[in-house]
């Protein structure tokens, strides 16, 4: 078994993410006692890595792939006071800034990275948190990378839900964990 290594870099070139191994999932207070957690089932997105200059992301999450282990909270979730799925189908992110190093205390090469956010039509500045990468090298001609990333957002800067946060909290916890191999 290959060992990954933690590297930093990524080589130049288009990475998109690998439909099979990827989840962008969150959490939410509910009544300050329960964590609610759930996932995006779908959602595509890439990295773009050129010889010099600032590397771009983008990714578009299908907002209707929501889902909580609840069916009854993920039709509330899907409505038009949520996320109107029928109105708005999908969420974006796109980078606005190259990456920078951040120093949390937990790991020696986290870093940031800036960028836009889109729900129900509302862009607002998010910051992504990016763990140290897992660089793996299958063959010669095959790169895959692993990216661990997480953001703490408010759901009212986006419209998503009730204003008052008594029965569901106001802070959601995002994580995403994706693995790229190179188009």
């Amino acid at each position: 078994m290959t060992t990954p290594a933690i590297s930093t870099r990524i080589e130049a070139g288009t990475w998109a993410i690998e439909p099979t191994d990827w989840t962008v999932g969150f959490s939410v207070q509910q009544l300050g006692l329960i964590t609610v957690r759930g996932e995006f089932t779908k959602f595509s997105g890439t990295l773009t890595i050129p010889e010099a200059g600032a590397p771009s992301v983008r990714v578009d999450i299908a907002v209707d792939s929501i889902t909580t282990g609840n069916d009854r909270r993920d039709r509330d979730l899907r409505s038009a006071a949520f996320f109107d799925v029928d109105t708005y189908p999908a969420a974006t992110f796109v980078t606005t800034e190259q990456p920078s190093e951040v120093d949390s205390g937990q790991q020696p090469s986290e870093h940031a990275l800036a960028g836009e956010l889109t729900v129900k039509g509302i862009s607002r500045p998010v910051v992504l948190t990016i763990a140290p990468i897992a660089d793996y090298r299958p063959g010669d001609t095959d790169s895959m990378i692993d990216v661990r990333a997480q953001t703490t957002l408010h759901r009212s800067d986006f419209g998503v839900g009730p204003r008052n946060g008594l029965i569901i909290g106001d802070a959601i916890v995002v994580a995403v964990a994706v693995r790229l191999h190179r188009s």
